[in-house]
């Protein structure tokens, strides 16, 4: 019988974990579509105001090269100043968008840590 319980428990604390998982990677990724695609919109406006082309050679009018702007950023090389821990300076930014994505998406925590001062 408590086999059955503990089973049952590591049960859903898995599909817990996967549940905010995917809920935090799914908002990564249409957060970074809408980045792409935002910056593509405003390379197009920029370059209508200025009476250019714009990007148009990567894809079919341009929608890879918000992509490739991308995969370009990723290969560079990273520079970490010497007299800085490596893991602070790498993963600091990585944890600061968990958090803010997760207080973005979590109204509750929000309104519950707000002092309206009455």
């Amino acid at each position: 019988m408590n086999l059955k319980k503990d089973h049952l428990i590591e049960v859903r604390m898995f599909f817990f974990i996967f549940e905010k998982l995917s809920f935090f990677l799914s908002n990564v990724i249409f957060i970074l579509l809408c980045i792409a695609l935002f910056t593509l919109i405003e390379r197009k406006v920029m370059s209508s105001v200025q009476r250019r082309k714009g990007p148009s050679l990567t894809g079919l009018l341009g929608f890879l090269q918000p992509f490739a702007d991308g995969l370009k950023l990723l290969i560079k090389e990273i520079i970490v100043p010497s007299n800085s821990n490596f893991y602070i300076f790498v993963l600091s930014p990585i944890i600061t968008f968990f958090f803010y994505n997760f207080y973005i998406f979590n109204y509750t925590i929000i309104f519950k840590s707000i002092y309206f001062g009455f």
